[in-house]
């Protein structure tokens, strides 16, 4: 099986980062027989160590994904597109995005996977997004990555 990982995050030393590192390491151990396509930002750190066994794809961007999708920044559309049709590109059997901080929209026929850390921002979001704008955009995120996991998921069950 090809899988492609979502790992924009790799370099946060906490939170997402260390869950990405840590969920990706113990993938590439455990299942050697699979193959891995790690997708970074161009703006990722050159100094990431990867899992020897995983392959890196470079998905050119104007601003490092994770900066951009944090609380008070904003995602470019044109950074989202390009990641989404990289993505839906790639020949790989699934892909997995390790947090929906880090989602975009996938264009193409690739199941997606897309792993919900909590609740907060949905269930207290102005704890998190103080203005209305990021607020509406999160949600509509959220929205998206979960409508996409599960339409993709429900086309697999009923192909097998």
């Amino acid at each position: 099986m090809r899988i492609g990982i979502d790992a924009c995050t790799w370099v946060n030393r906490r939170g997402y980062g260390r869950f990405t590192r840590g969920l990706v390491q113990a993938m590439v151990d455990a299942c050697p027989q699979h193959e891995f396509t790690l997708v970074v930002d161009s703006t990722m750190d050159r100094d990431a160590s990867f899992p020897a066994r995983a392959q890196v794809h470079v998905v050119h961007t104007s601003e490092r994904q994770a900066t951009a999708a944090s609380a008070d920044g904003a995602r470019r559309p044109a950074d989202l597109l390009r990641m989404g049709r990289a993505i839906g590109a790639l020949d790989v059997d699934v892909f997995l995005f390790p947090t929906s901080f880090s989602y975009v929209p996938v264009f193409g026929r690739t199941p997606v996977v897309t792993v919900f850390h909590d609740a907060t921002a949905e269930m207290h979001p102005a704890l998190i997004f103080p203005r209305a704008v990021p607020r509406l955009l999160w949600t509509i995120k959220s929205q998206l990555a979960r409508r996409q996991s599960r339409r993709q998921v429900r086309r697999a069950m009923t192909a097998g």
